[in-house]
Formats: C-alpha cells, structure tokens, sequence
C-alpha cells in the first residue's frame, strides 16, 4: 500500500474578495502521482504555492509522514524533500546550466567552488535525462531559449532528496522527445517510492502517467476518482461542468466567396501548396509536428518569401512581402508562441489589444485615448478576459487571459482572413471554450479561417474540411464524416513511411 507523505487537510486561502482555496484536503502518496486539474483560476498554483511555503493557508494543516509541520518558505520545502517545477522557470541569468541546477547546493574545495564537482553532478543528471544534446553544464544561461531554462527547472528538481515532487505544466515548452524522456523520468521516480503532484492541461498526459485524478473548480475540490479508465469527456465536464461536446456549438453560417487561393505555392519550407478558403469557412490543417503545416501560414503572412506557384486574395494576385502587408490586406494571425510572436509582454492589454488598430484610433496620426480604451474595453468584455483593468501588464494574466488578449486584438481590426496556430495551446478548459466560441462566432460573421491545431478534438469539431500535410506537402483532404482521428493520422503516418 502507497503511503502518505504529504497531506493537506482543510486548506483555505483568500485573497482579498478571491476566495482560491475552500476546504482542500489532498494526500500525496509514495510511488503515486496525482494528477491536479482544473480551469485557471480553480485553485491548482494557489495549493502549489502552499506546498512550497511561498504562501502560508488562513486555514487547515499540513502533514509529512503524519507529523504535523508548518512549511515556512521555499527553502523549508526543499529541506524537507518537497519540490516544485515552476511552469516559468526561475533562472539566474549570470549562471551557468550546472550553477543554476546546483544553486543552493554548492560544494568547496578549500575556499573556492568545486567546479569539478559540480560539472560532474549536472553532467550525470543531464545525461540520465539523455537531453546532453541540448544542454550542457557550461552554457551560460543568459541566452537559453525557453526549453532548455524548462529543463534547467527539471533537473534542480530531480535532485537527490526529494519526497515530493510537484510538477506545474512541465512539457509546455518541450519537444514531444524531450516530453517522452520527462515521462520515464517520473515513472523512474514514482517506482523510486517518490510521491508525485503533475499539472497540466494536457488531458492526454494526465491518462498516460497518473494514478489518480483530482479535480479543482473555483478553488474547491469536486471529484478525486481513479485515473484508470477516467475519460477526457469526464474530466471536462467535472471541471467545467459540461461536457467536450458541448464545447462546440455549430452555429449557423453561410460558406461565401473564397477569400484565399494557394496554386502551386512553395517555399523554402514547403511545396506545391494547394489550398483555397471562403468566407465563413473554417478549413484545418493537419498534420506531424514537423509536417510543414506552420510553413504554409508563414506563406501567406509574408513571413517566407515565396518561390513558386501563385496567390490569390480576394480574386486579385497576393504575393506579400512582410506582415506588414498582411495585415495591410485584412489578413490577421494567432500565432503559435504568443509570447514571442504576437504580445507586448510588459505592456498593457489596452496596447496589445489596439496594437494592429491604428487606423480606427487615430485622428492625423494622433491616438484617441477615449476612443482607444472604448475599443479596448469592448474587446475585453467580449473575449470575457479577466482583468482588474485595461491597464493590467499582459505578463501578469494567464496563459488563457494572455491568448484572449491576441483574439482580442483581431477581433478590433475585423480582418477578412484569420490564420489560427494552436490557439488553445497552455490554456484551460475553460478558456478553450470561450476561444471556441470566438472562432465560431467570427466564421459565423463570415471571417474566412485558417486553423492549425494538434489536438484532434479541436481540429475535427472547428473545421468544415482538413487538409493533411507530411514532408511539406498536402496529401489528403478531409471532410464530413471521413475527418476521424484515424484517417488524419493514416494520412500522415503513411506518407511519412512512404517517403
């Protein structure tokens, strides 16, 4: 029998009039991983945070091997085994990779740091990770993309000693190989005896490693059931209270002209693009990651310059140069890193959403402000984006809050042609719903839509039709009852066995 390591009996915690957490109790077992999930917003980082001792409870108490204990600050965590892997990775800049995994835990020779040591030490985690090839000991961390700081997070935390280990939304920036190794990682841990806390809005992820599923809603917790057997329809709706079909409403629409003709287009990415889009339509792709599916939107955003083959918009030819011109033609993207690719981070949602809305904003060249934030104020009550006020730094909303934001900004400027990048990728459930509904709503007022997605749920109850792409060419079109999972991944795996 899997014994208690920790538990948290009673927990409460507001913040001012948000209540977070209401009477949470929650026991992590030794070789057991309980899945948390739940909206942003339920509870899941507030209870994390606890873990932790960032932040202390109003109420309630916590246990580790049935003693009582009061967690005082992270390094009280870390003393008694308890480890958190935080979604943003907590990274000194001036460090190298070896430094910042082992901060806290230097060793000296004399009086000075034992650099053998400690490249030794990171060497033996990064190699029993098998992520050597992305990461070494010696990289300054300065200039580590998003990845490689995630797995910088990991590995302090896979550090000898832990009890518990808690890990919030670990795969969000990793590849899907580097994801796998994560996974054996964790199930070498819970056979270890480690009791493990896993995050993430990956349903997927939560039936393919967790023992049992807990789930939070408006920080309370509603059902701890068995994973085994646990459906995602049931997670859902236990944690929106509706279930995944509901999530797409079909609305009435009417298919009109076609907005965008593709005959022929390669790049230096992709080839022989064939692909045309109406008004009100919805078309997706699918496809591999790697199959060349964001190629063909950096195509028609003017982000790749196009070799051969045509372009036809709006029945004139359509050959853009830049983004620029994209957005010139009434053309608007949601890209697939929103926070590299589309927001102002450390500005505000009024500047993010009126960014591409110059036009409507400006008199002579000069920015209304009342106009500005009326435009805003609207976008913002209409994506239901959660935010004390307009002048809220985008860093600070939630990845759903975040991605809102970006729709918001197209929503402003009307574009006759909306290109969709995994829209709903790092975002809840609940803000997959309502970015659902802004899709249909927007193909419904005759938006013509472009939408790439890997989630094939998502992919299959958006599109009208799907074409499928392998190695950088389309082969196969979808539509109706013929858009199954299987045939989407036979397309794509056949080919690529093919080739």
């Amino acid at each position: 029998m899997n014994a208690p390591v920790v538990s948290l009996t009673g927990i409460s915690k507001r913040f001012g009039p948000v209540q977070a957490l209401d009477d949470v109790s929650a026991t992590f077992k030794s070789g057991a991983i309980t899945a948390l999930i739940g909206e942003n917003g339920a509870g899941k980082s507030t209870l994390l945070r606890i873990l932790e001792g960032e932040t202390q409870p109003d109420r309630g108490a916590i246990e580790i091997d049935g003693a009582a204990v009061t967690i005082r600050s992270p390094r009280d965590a870390h003393e008694r085994g308890i480890r958190v892997i935080h979604q943003e990775p907590e990274i000194i800049p001036e460090f190298t990779a070896a430094e910042n995994i082992f901060v806290g835990d230097f060793r000296t020779r004399g009086v000075s740091l034992d650099r053998q040591d400690l490249y030794r030490r990171a060497d033996h985690l990064i190699e029993h990770m098998g992520v050597q090839d992305t990461l070494q000991p010696g990289m300054p961390c300065r200039h580590l993309g998003p990845a490689q700081r995630q797995l910088i997070e990991i590995l302090r935390a896979l550090r000898p000693g832990a009890r518990l280990v808690a890990f919030d939304e670990p795969t969000s920036s990793l590849t899907r190989a580097e994801a796998e190794r994560l996974f054996g990682l964790i199930l070498e841990l819970r056979a270890n005896g480690t009791a493990i806390a896993y995050v993430s809005h990956r349903l997927g992820e939560i039936t393919e490693l967790a023992d049992e599923v807990m789930v939070l809603r408006d920080g309370a917790c509603v059902a701890v059931e068995p994973a085994e057997g646990l459906e995602e329809d049931r997670m859902v709706q236990l944690m929106v209270g509706r279930p995944l079909a509901d999530l797409f409403t079909h609305p009435s629409r009417t298919i009109g002209d076609e907005v965008l003709r593709m005959e022929g287009v390669t790049t230096a990415k992709v080839r022989g693009i064939d692909l045309s889009v109406r008004a009100g339509e919805v078309v997706g792709i699918g496809g591999l990651v790697g199959a060349g599916r964001s190629d063909v939107a950096m195509a028609v955003f003017g982000m790749d310059t196009i070799e051969d083959g045509e372009m036809h918009y709006q029945g004139e030819p359509y050959r853009p140069r830049s983004p620029a011109d994209a957005i010139r033609a009434g053309i608007g993207i949601v890209p697939e890193d929103r926070k590299e690719q589309a927001l102002l981070m450390l500005q505000s949602i009024r500047k993010n959403v009126t960014l591409a809305a110059s036009p409507i904003i400006s008199r002579y060249g000069v920015i209304d402000d009342r106009t500005d934030a009326r435009i805003s104020d609207k976008a913002i009550r209409d994506l239901g984006i959660r935010t004390p006020s307009n002048r809220q730094e985008v860093a600070k909303l939630s990845g759903g809050n975040q991605q809102k934001t970006v729709f918001a900004r197209w929503e402003v400027v009307k574009p006759q042609l909306l290109i969709l990048d995994e829209p709903t990728r790092g975002v809840d459930v609940g803000s997959k719903a309502e970015i659902y509904r802004q899709i249909e709503s927007m193909s419904a007022a005759g938006v013509a839509i472009i939408l790439i997605s890997s989630e094939m749920t998502e992919l299959i109850g958006l599109s009208d039709r799907i074409v499928v792409m392998a190695n950088n060419a389309i082969v196969g079109t979808l539509a109706g009852d013929d858009a199954t999972e299987e045939a989407i991944l036979s397309l794509s795996m056949n080919k690529e066995a093919a080739s």
